[in-house]
């Protein structure tokens, strides 16, 4: 058998590298992002849920952990690796972090999100339990440990895959939020944010603020990865050696990423066009409007008070 014969006897196995691949170039784009423009709009809650996914589905997953191959296991390392030290990164520069991209503490989503994984891994005590219970029937302590060995296994999958789905959700919501809005700098050069379409006063001065490419990279890359597994699943038929034990939820789980990820890229890019289109408006007003030297700002003419 040639090499090529191999190659198309894994099937759709080959969809997922591409998929894989753009994951792993994920984390050196949103690097060069951090140390390029800075921490502002990069979310601490998203890095921190995506080293929970990959500890929850590498690491408490009691299975082999080269059991594709060699290249699997160094890029389930890589992963690994390179998610804990974002998060470690975001959060030795938590000062900057929260000044550029705040992280409330508090955050309701936050709070759920530990909530449900502490939930979730408090489950993780019952096969233990179970496994060592003390039966004086030999039959039912080994069906007992086998279920137990079987819940171990299939908890820690099931924390990532609810976790996967909801991790971008925190960084996308942070760029809508972030994006589409005027700014204009102070004196000390410091932006000063105002609401789309601001009220009041028009400046040429006004800037929108953008999501820049470096995040843009970020996101597509993402969205790149998942777009590949959707591929990957949709073609397996369950027969696969490589096939996930749950196909239809895994499939379900890709596609509702895919949604809110592509949902929340068309909200960015309409609020943001929406401002420019604001921003058009205005200088155009402003060719035909009286200025005010002082404020080189539109004179915006006053309802006389009625007597």
């Amino acid at each position: 058998m040639s090499w090529n014969d191999s190659l198309m006897d894994q099937g759709p196995i080959l969809l997922r590298i591409p998929g894989d691949a753009a994951l792993m170039l994920s984390y050196p784009i949103l690097w060069w992002r951090l140390y390029s423009v800075g921490f502002s709009a990069v979310s601490i809650q998203t890095q921190l849920l995506h080293a929970l996914v990959f500890i929850f589905r590498y690491v408490f997953y009691p299975g082999d952990f080269m059991a594709i191959s060699i290249l699997n296991a160094l890029a389930k390392f890589w992963l690994i690796l390179w998610s804990i030290s974002t998060v470690v990164i975001l959060f030795r520069h938590r000062q900057r972090s929260l000044n550029e991209a705040p992280l409330r503490p508090r955050s309701i989503f936050l709070s759920l999100t530990f909530l449900t994984t502490a939930g979730w891994g408090a489950l993780l005590l019952v096969p233990v339990l179970i496994a060592f219970v003390p039966v004086d029937d030999k039959r039912l302590q080994a069906g007992m440990q086998d279920m137990a060995w079987y819940l171990l296994s299939e908890i820690p999958w099931s924390i990532s895959q609810v976790l996967g789905i909801i991790a971008m959700i925190p960084q996308l919501r942070m760029l809508y939020r972030s994006s589409g809005t005027i700014i204009r700098e102070d004196e000390d050069g410091k932006p000063m944010v105002f609401i789309s379409p601001p009220e009041g006063k028009f400046s040429p001065d006004l800037k929108i603020r953008q999501v820049d490419d470096q995040m843009w990279y970020y996101i597509v890359s993402v969205a790149t990865f998942r777009t590949f597994y959707i591929i990957y699943w949709f073609a397996s038929d369950g027969e696969d050696a490589f096939a996930p034990k749950y196909l239809n939820l895994m499939r379900v789980g890709a596609v509702a990423q895919v949604v809110i990820i592509h949902g929340f890229i068309f909200a960015i890019l309409l609020r943001e066009k929406r401002a420019r289109r604001w921003l058009k408006q205005q200088q155009a007003l402003q060719q035909d409007m009286p200025h005010d030297s002082k404020t080189k700002g539109l004179v915006l003419e006053k309802t006389p008070a009625s007597s």
